[in-house]
């Protein structure tokens, strides 16, 4: 009887572990979800996107600093004529004091980042990016000029809609494909963009496929349009 006794206790303690060890593994997978719904922020001096504690991406990162060396064309030998210019378009350090992020706009399941940079070397020109996560990729949307910004993602975030091509002040939208880039439509966007005669302001997005937008021009005022995509 003694050591049924024994056997009995044994067999409890056994079950209750048992039924226990679940929610310890529980615990452990829910805990990279919280993680992962923590905020992206910029750093407060705009130089790094960080969640949490983590640095995603930093300015002086090599797609960055490299692309700037060789697409923006703030270095091609026409405007690389001084030793501070040369200095910014060769030296990492130089480059990483004055360029930084502008604004920053993730997705909100965090997979991709909508972000605009610019630089004192020629201000407030801007060049827009979205920087894909899973492949630390940047997508590059623009060159580096003046009147480009990033607007917003579509209500389910398969696509995005940002301002470009600007000419005097007067600027195109252009909605492209989040998966692979590709263009969805233009607004206001000749083929000659000195062509241009107003402005296309975006204002929202009516439902996922449908946006509404306004031109404006100084000739013939403001003309507001809903259409689908």
């Amino acid at each position: 009887m003694k050591y049924l006794k024994i056997i009995t206790v044994l067999l409890f303690v056994l079950n209750s572990w048992f039924c226990k060890s679940p929610k310890s593994k529980d615990a452990v997978t829910t805990a990279p979800t919280e993680i992962e719904q923590e905020a992206i922020t910029l750093s407060a001096d705009k130089k790094t996107i960080k969640q949490g504690e983590n640095t995603i991406l930093a300015i002086d990162d090599n797609d960055i600093f490299n692309w700037f060396k060789t697409e923006s064309g703030l270095c091609n030998k026409s405007n690389n004529d001084s030793e501070n210019r040369n200095s910014f378009c060769y030296d990492s350090t130089v480059f990483l004091a004055k360029t930084s992020f502008v604004n920053i706009h993730p997705t909100k399941n965090k997979k991709y980042i909508a972000i605009e940079i610019s630089s004192k070397e020629m201000l407030p020109d801007m060049v827009l990016g979205i920087y894909n996560r899973e492949t630390k990729k940047i997508n590059w949307l623009t060159n580096y000029y003046l009147g480009n910004k990033f607007i917003s993602f579509s209500p389910n975030e398969d696509k995005f809609v940002y301002s470009n091509r600007c000419w005097e002040a007067l600027c195109g939208l252009t909605i492209k494909d989040i998966g692979n880039y590709t263009t969805i439509k233009e607004i206001n966007n000749p083929q000659y963009v000195d062509a241009r005669s107003s402005n296309a302001i975006f204002n929202k997005w009516i439902d996922n496929n449908t946006i509404n937008y306004t031109l404006k021009s100084h000739t013939i005022g403001s003309k507001e349009f809903t259409e689908s995509i």
